[in-house]
Order: C-alpha cells, then sequence, then structure tokens
C-alpha cells in the first residue's frame, strides 16, 4: 500500500483542511466526512457537501457507490467495483480457514 501512495500529495491531516493545497486541485465540489465546522471555510473555494459516513448505515463500498451517485461518476466506479471485488475474492481464497473457524479470546 505505502508504494501506491508515497507520492500522492496531502491536504492536510485528518482535521485540518489545508485550504491553499486544496484551492490547488480546483475542485468543482469538495466532500467533507467528518468536520462540518472545520471545512466550513472551505466554501469559498467550491461547494461543500456533507457526508457522514458514521451514521449511514452502509459499508465503504456502497458509500462510495452513494458518492458516485451523487457527483455522476457511476461509470467511473464499475473499474474499480471489480478490483474491489476482485480482492474481496481473493482475500476470502487466500483466509478461507481463519473465516471459518473463527477463535474468540477474553
Amino acid at each position: 500500500m505505502y508504494e501506491q501512495l508515497k507520492d500522492v500529495d496531502t491536504i492536510g491531516a485528518s482535521g485540518t483542511p489545508n485550504s491553499q493545497a486544496i484551492a490547488a486541485l480546483k475542485p468543482d465540489l469538495i466532500i467533507d466526512q467528518f468536520y462540518t465546522e472545520k471545512s466550513a471555510p472551505l466554501r469559498t473555494i467550491a461547494p461543500v457537501a456533507f457526508f457522514d459516513w458514521h451514521t449511514s448505515g452502509a459499508f465503504r463500498n456502497e458509500q462510495i457507490a452513494e458518492l458516485a451517485e451523487a457527483v455522476n461518476r457511476e461509470s467511473r466506479l464499475g473499474e474499480r467495483k471489480k478490483e474491489y471485488e476482485s480482492r474481496v475474492t481473493e482475500v476470502k481464497s487466500a483466509c478461507r480457514k481463519q473465516i471459518d473457524t473463527p477463535t474468540w479470546a477474553p
């Protein structure tokens, strides 16, 4: 995972968005998932929508599908969804023994 992300520029630590870094990206929409009050100043850059991941009642893959629909990018989601499903199948196969025989410890 590190190799895939090592060259990615960040826009600040969680809860401390860097307005300059975000503005440099020239976003059409900013989606905040945690801190509505901290992302309020970002409204000068682009509209800010809040999506509460914690209370959505959906799994992450379902949340991402909802976001893709909201921003009219469902067609781009298809490729990533196939990759996700392939990885789930791979993990289920590789970890079959652990999945089928859970061990509980106090």
